[in-house]
């Protein structure tokens, strides 16, 4: 039986990772110079960046803040939050650093994070290098958050759960299961279970949890451009290839 198109943008996620995908899907490597019109007659799933996913002709706007927000909201972790452009935040005295900010497109322009002033004027000054400074961004309160999660439902399964931050701070090879309760799960699928989501959106639901110990939405993000963390790829693969 001939194996799904799996399209793997280089230099982005692990070669071990590739070699497991490489167990469910026929690889083709992504090349920004080649056509991929005949995608829209082939089915294929692909693992790379958001804006590559735009380029190969995935709808990713649904992961825009102003996109999945209105129908998310009472499940956010940050409560109080606005949306402005990166000029005004830089230009204005009046932002209350440190705060949130993240752009509002899901194609990740910079990575969202808590910004001291000094720290968001530098990442401004690359924005204006590429003609970016005037993109919409999300800005929230800082709030303490704890550990967090990021959840992986391949359609409507729940195929991963892993910790991937503990109070601001990215755990990377550290990451692992670590307090994953009954509680933490529920919020997760009941999250997926959303009108906003079709039966086979693939997404990665990140959750934080609170100084009281209670749980919120951080973002959701289209999971072919996620990292797994300490997931097992494995299982995220062979989902992912059922669905073809």
């Amino acid at each position: 039986m001939t194996k799904p198109l799996l399209i793997w943008q280089p230099d982005i996620f692990p070669d071990k990772e590739k070699e497991i995908a490489a167990k469910y899907f026929d690889i083709e490597s992504y090349d920004v110079f080649q056509s991929y019109q005949q995608l829209e007659i082939t089915p294929f799933s692909m693992r790379g960046a958001a804006t590559t996913a735009s380029r190969l002709g995935l709808n990713v706007s649904k992961y825009d803040c102003r996109n999945w927000i209105p129908y998310l909201s009472d499940y956010m972790l940050s409560k109080n939050f606005h949306w402005t452009t990166a000029k005004i935040v830089s230009d204005y005295p009046h932002y209350l650093f440190p705060s949130f900010i993240r752009p509002d497109s899901g194609k990740k322009i910079f990575a969202g994070q808590v910004f001291e002033k000094h720290k968001w004027l530098e990442e401004y000054a690359f924005l204006k290098q590429r003609n970016a400074d005037k993109i919409l961004v999300f800005v929230a309160e800082k709030e303490w958050i704890g550990r967090e999660w990021r959840c992986l439902f391949v359609g409507e399964e729940l195929v991963g759960v892993s910790d991937y931050m503990y109070e601001g701070e990215i755990l990377g090879g550290f990451a692992g299961q670590r307090n994953i309760t009954d509680k933490l799960i529920n919020l997760a699928k009941e999250i997926r279970s959303n009108e906003l989501f079709s039966p086979e959106d693939n997404v990665a639901i990140d959750i934080g949890q609170r100084e009281d110990g209670s749980y919120g939405l951080v973002e959701i993000n289209f999971l072919e451009s996620c990292g797994f963390y300490a997931c097992d790829p494995d299982l995220i693969y062979k989902a992912l290839a059922k669905q073809f």
